[in-house]
């Protein structure tokens, strides 16, 4: 009775409760059709173990998804104003900004949701449920902040899931996919207008 009093008192904090609630059911779901139930341990450790090898190439296909999520990124968020135009100097924290990004999000998130929840043989359906559970974490009980619901924010972070899932599928190596949320990320925030778009959100608040 709490919890469902909590939630018609705050509408926000419920959603986010849906979504962390679906958000670990797709999960779930993920490693039971991936690798069987009950769990193959050993496969997933094969699994990872081929995933931190360095890539020797990458598909047509996947090269093109990463180049049209990657322009994807860049219009839809300079048209809708989420994005600014490259500014320099950088907003403060960018040299220490690079560790912390490539940290988180970059190494956890796709480790966890590219390397664990998506067989790197497998083909675009395998990556469904794990891309799905992608965008239901970025509304979870951990990233209740007002940026995290914005559409426009969404959009991105759908075309990096889609780009990155491209370039591990592509290439069977994690790295690629970390190395383009990384720098995506990174120059959102120190150089396109994020840090500030964060710290005016939460003035307003």
């Amino acid at each position: 009775d709490f919890y469902f009093a909590a939630m018609r008192r705050d509408p926000v904090w419920a959603s986010h409760c849906v979504a962390t609630v679906a958000e670990w059911g797709l999960v779930v779901a993920a490693l039971v059709t991936q690798l069987g139930s009950p769990l193959n341990w050993v496969a997933l450790g094969t699994r990872l173990h081929q995933a931190i090898y360095l890539p020797t190439g990458i598909e047509l296909w996947a090269a093109i998804t990463l180049g049209v999520s990657l322009f994807v990124l860049v219009s839809v968020g300079l048209l809708t104003g989420f994005l600014s135009l490259p500014t320099w100097p950088p907003a403060p924290g960018a040299l220490a900004g690079l560790l912390t990004t490539l940290l988180c999000p970059a190494v956890m998130e796709e480790f966890w949701f590219r390397a664990v929840l998506v067989p790197a043989d497998g083909g675009f359906a395998h990556a469904i449920l794990p891309l799905a559970a992608f965008m239901l974490y970025h509304v979870d009980l951990i990233h209740n902040h007002d940026v995290f619901r914005d559409w426009r924010f969404l959009s991105l972070a759908a075309a990096i899931g889609v780009g990155c899932t491209a370039a591990f599928l592509g290439t069977q190596s994690i790295w690629p996919p970390i190395l383009f949320h990384w720098i995506s990320v990174w120059i959102w925030i120190f150089f396109c207008g994020g840090k500030q778009l964060f710290e005016n959100k939460n003035d307003d608040v």
